[in-house]
């Protein structure tokens, strides 16, 4: 069975020394089938995050992570203003990783 994490995009600043951006995800509970992860095992599932230019790839790895749901977003992986960068993350539990989610597309005004 595989999961499928969902991510939201949370801006908490950025630039001119302030707070980095962060990326907020969903943790994931249950499989795609909707039975449940079994809760001794949330702790253990890794998450990796993604970076693109389009919402379909190709991407670049940003943050691996355990137990945790947000990840700091790298400057290389901020949009410039107007442009529109993408996010993605997938799951792994038990050597088994999910697709990604769907792009999140982010566009600073």
């Amino acid at each position: 069975m595989t999961m499928i994490p969902v991510i939201v995009l949370v801006g908490c600043g950025g630039g001119g020394g302030g707070p980095a951006e962060r990326l907020f995800h969903s943790q994931v509970t249950t499989y795609t089938d909707g039975s449940a992860v079994p809760a001794a095992k949330i702790p253990t599932i890794v998450y990796n995050v993604y970076y693109g230019t389009s919402p379909t790839g190709p991407w670049t790895l940003f943050d691996t992570h355990v137990d945790n749901v947000a990840a700091t977003i790298p400057a290389a992986g901020l949009p410039a203003y107007g442009s529109t960068m993408y996010y993605t993350a997938d799951a792994t539990l038990d050597g088994v990783t999910s697709e990604n989610s769907p792009a999140f597309p982010y566009t600073p005004r």
